[in-house]
């Protein structure tokens, strides 16, 4: 099976920045995950711009291991909005910007850092 990355780039809306944490951290997350062909997700606040213009504080990091991607980017849009995957009205769904992601490359690691090596 091929290897994919689905990022997604959100922000709450004005206000909503707790439900909005919570929902996605101990909600959303899992509901994603529990579809067949993800693997893992990870969240993440930016920190810091270091080079053009960033619109969006959240990404969403989510590993894949599919043949079909838009297989199982149609499975959340089945979803999205039940009981398999509430949607928070925290989210601003206006600032939401997707997109899947293939391995152009292999992963390179810092002397020391590769997997099994102790850092």
């Amino acid at each position: 099976m091929a290897r994919y990355r689905l990022i997604a780039f959100t922000d709450p809306v004005a206000g909503g920045d707790q439900d909005y944490n919570d929902w996605y951290n101990k909600v959303h997350l899992a509901d994603v995950v529990a579809i067949p062909g993800f693997i893992s997700a990870q969240r993440f606040v930016l920190k810091a711009t270091t080079a053009g213009e960033i619109g969006n504080r959240y990404v969403a990091i989510y590993d894949m291991e599919t043949d079909d991607p838009m297989a199982v980017m149609a499975e959340i849009g089945r979803r999205a909005g039940t009981e398999q995957m509430f949607v928070s009205p925290a989210l601003d769904a206006a600032s939401e910007n997707s997109g899947i992601f293939e391995p152009c490359s292999e992963i390179v690691y810092a002397p020391g850092h590769s997997p099994g090596v102790p850092g």
